[in-house]
């Protein structure tokens, strides 16, 4: 079983990587490294660094690995503007759909 988790640099998705390469479970990770940090990424993942707007990226990493499950924690960390970049989360949200 393959599994991307998308904000794989970040607190949660950092978290939920390492918990599932624990399980057994392949692991690929994308993140833009905007608010996560290289140091987050659990050795055993198999890393992309980029958007999740990068639909080309998207198509190859769905390609290469035969992705099963998607766990979408990829997001702008701005505690207390969310409402400020609706149109960012909005498009964000629909894209990994």
């Amino acid at each position: 079983m393959c599994i991307l988790v998308t904000g794989t640099a970040g607190f949660i998705g950092s978290h939920l990587t390492q918990l599932l390469i624990s399980m057994g479970r392949e692991v690929i990770g994308l993140d833009d490294l905007s608010g996560g940090f290289n140091d987050n990424i659990p050795a055993g993942a198999k890393f992309y660094q980029g958007s999740i707007l990068d639909v080309k990226l998207l198509q190859r990493i769905f390609t290469t690995h035969r992705i099963e499950y998607v766990y979408h924690f990829a997001a702008y960390a701005a505690e207390g503007l969310s409402h400020f970049i609706r149109n960012f989360n909005l498009q964000t949200m629909w894209l990994v759909q």
